[in-house]
């Protein structure tokens, strides 16, 4: 059987803990945070091999002019067999009327989403304030 893709925000907590854990992303480490955020997403794209979650994508917008896509990823076993291209095409093709998707990305990744059509953007500088 192969990856089956969904659009649900019911996802397990078990199951988002598990792949942001295996990840290493540090999300992983707050399972009940991690699924309100996912039910608060304005869309998501999960893959499932079977009943494990293997891949999550999903995105936030203000319904006219902006998309933004937080997160991204493919359990490492399932990476580069076409999960996250995969989720990325369905997630852009969510808001066609929505003239801009943004997201940001670290250098070993950038390749891979200029494949997908987007390109660095020199006029802007990501900024970040933790507000812990």
């Amino acid at each position: 059987m192969g990856i089956r893709f969904s659009e649900t925000r019911e996802i397990p907590v078990e199951q988002l803990e598990a792949l942001f854990l295996l990840a290493l992303w540090e999300s992983g480490k707050y399972p009940e945070k991690l699924g309100r955020a996912i039910r608060n997403s304005d869309a998501v794209v999960s893959a499932w091999d079977e009943n494990k979650l293997v891949g999550l994508g999903n995105s936030i917008t203000d319904g006219e002019f902006l998309v933004y896509i937080p997160w991204l990823l493919v359990a490492p076993e399932h990476r580069r067999r076409g999960i996250g291209t995969g989720i990325m095409n369905r997630l852009m093709k969510i808001f066609p009327h929505i003239p801009r998707i943004v997201l940001e990305v670290n250098r070993e990744q950038q390749g891979f989403y200029e494949r997908l059509g987007f390109a660095e953007n020199n006029e802007v500088v990501s900024m970040t304030l933790k507000n812990e």
